[in-house]
């Protein structure tokens, strides 16, 4: 009896082989590089393979995957650290005796871009030096601030001229991901005039100051702007030193103010007016001859200097 359920268990084993021997069963593995994002975790990746299992050319899912084969390990995946990171698996049909190892790429890469923040409205100084570091803060998730690379698009800003512009930056980080923010420029001149005195203030009485005799202003925008000096605080019928403010505005209504001594002087000598211009003298009338006689031939007297 034993031997006739031994000879069954055989038959039976026999025809079980022969059809699994039978039969063309083979993987393919469709997804072996795995993207993460820098400092995530690796859990919510180790399943994002793809493989197919077929049988005699149909789909079957009679297999199973064991992970971290081939003495590799998952504690090698740092996901803090950008690169590759291999790890095998092996697909195993145990019912066809079928194996496949993969090295499945997990790819720790950076997916987000630099943060970059910029005033809208940048106001720069004519004639200065434009640093768009002055104005940028950027910072990346695994780019090191000073390793980010900046470019600036300045095409359309004339720095020679006052006015507002158009600019952009582009902020990219080692992985190239990239950051543009759009900004305004507004060129502004905020230096004041120079006034410059060419010689001593010696002036007539009665005779205003001659600007361009006396002064020179230039500003570092307008250039020469002497003609639009003013002055105050001066009296042109005082004779002697005073103090005078003078003062100048350029365009941008940048306004330099400065105090200057003037010397106003009388360099005139009176005019007398005689009603002849020949006297005739008597030398027996000697005795007369006084001031008192001679003021009588004097008709009229002028002088630009009035007494007060």
């Amino acid at each position: 009896m034993k031997k006739i359920i031994i000879a069954l268990l055989i038959l039976i084993s026999l025809i079980s082989v022969s059809d699994v021997v039978g039969k063309t069963a083979f993987f393919k593995w469709i997804t072996t590089e795995i993207k993460v994002p820098f400092g995530a975790s690796l859990e919510g990746y180790k399943d994002k393979y793809e493989v197919e299992f077929y049988v005699d050319g149909k789909r079957s899912y009679d297999f199973e995957i064991i992970k971290e084969t081939n003495c590799s390990t998952f504690s090698t995946v740092l996901t803090n650290r950008l690169g590759k990171y291999t790890v095998y698996y092996q697909a195993y049909s145990k019912t066809y005796n079928v194996r496949s190892e993969q090295a499945i790429v997990f790819n720790v890469c950076d997916e987000i871009s630099p943060t970059v923040e910029i005033d809208q409205l940048i106001y720069h100084d004519y004639g200065s030096n434009f640093d768009i570091l002055k104005h940028i803060k950027c910072q990346d998730n695994t780019t090191p601030t000073n390793e980010l690379i900046i470019e600036e698009d300045l095409h359309e800003v004339d720095f020679l001229q006052l006015g507002t512009y158009s600019a952009s930056v582009i902020v990219s980080d080692l992985s190239g991901r990239e950051t543009k923010k759009d900004f305004m420029i507004k060129i502004i001149d905020n230096v004041k005039p120079n006034i410059k005195q060419l010689k001593a203030l010696n002036v007539n009485y009665g005779e205003v100051i001659d600007v361009s005799e006396f002064f020179l202003a230039t500003d570092n925008y307008d250039g020469d702007i002497t003609e639009f000096i003013e002055i105050s605080g001066f009296d042109e019928k005082k004779i002697g030193y005073q103090r005078i403010e003078v003062s100048v505005s350029d365009g941008s209504g940048n306004l330099t103010t400065s105090l200057f001594t003037v010397l106003v002087v009388d360099n005139m000598f009176p005019e007398i007016t005689l009603s002849t211009y020949e006297v005739i003298l008597r030398v027996e009338d000697f005795a007369l001859y006084n001031e008192e006689y001679f003021k009588k031939y004097i008709l009229n007297t002028d002088d630009n200097f009035e007494v007060t």
